[in-house]
């Protein structure tokens, strides 16, 4: 990847190595994922401005891979819990340690979790209640990131667990819209309704 150049063949290096996810046995992949975080942390301050783009490319499709991998499997708890060790332990680990995730990765991941869950699927609450939950657990990953000691990290996280596209952020919305509208609209009906007597108001005609 370091000497890939031009985007299609950067694109197609990308997929392939984050494919290998695929490739192995269920207990090998978590160390595999995990061995691939580990890697990119290490190596990703000396990544130049010129290859970043690449880079931050591969992880998304590596994220992505690893998600995939559960959901290959219908959610089947042994590889959501492994999964979400290996994301607690790496790109949202909770406790700052800049020594172990640069302050980069940790931003680049907590912007891509959303856009892959969304892209694979696992935001539809219609068609698979155990995608949605599954989705919930990694959001709740997230949002202890609101306390992190890193400034950027607290904002960013506090800015992507309210992503509407979240069905549970959409639903707390649409509650939200309901209680502000629904108290006007009932003072309407009694005022326009009600045979009382009570004084409606001016008339501002």
């Amino acid at each position: 990847m370091w000497m890939c150049d031009r985007p299609v063949p950067q694109q197609n290096l990308a997929a392939e190595l984050a494919a290998l996810t695929a490739c192995l046995r269920d207990e090998d992949v978590p160390d595999w994922l995990s061995a691939f975080w580990e890697t990119m942390a290490r190596q990703w301050t000396d990544i130049d401005v010129l290859r970043m783009e690449k880079f931050l490319l591969l992880v998304r499709r590596a994220f992505a891979a690893g998600l995939r991998w559960v959901r290959d499997a219908d959610y089947a708890p042994a590889r959501a819990d492994a999964l979400l060790a290996v994301c607690a332990e790496f790109p949202f680990e909770l406790e700052g340690d800049l020594r172990k995730v640069p302050v980069g990765l940790r931003l680049h991941a907590i912007d891509i979790w959303v856009d892959e869950l969304e892209r694979l699927g696992m935001l539809d609450v219609d068609s698979n209640e155990k995608a949605v939950a599954f989705a919930r657990r990694l959001s709740q990953l997230v949002e202890p990131l609101k306390r992190s000691p890193v400034k950027t990290v607290r904002a960013k996280a506090a800015e992507a667990v309210e992503d509407e596209r979240l069905p549970w952020v959409e639903g707390k919305a649409d509650e939200a819209a309901t209680a502000v509208t629904a108290p006007a609209g009932g003072d309407g009906a009694m005022d326009q309704g009600g045979d009382d007597g009570e004084w409606g108001g001016i008339d501002d005609k």
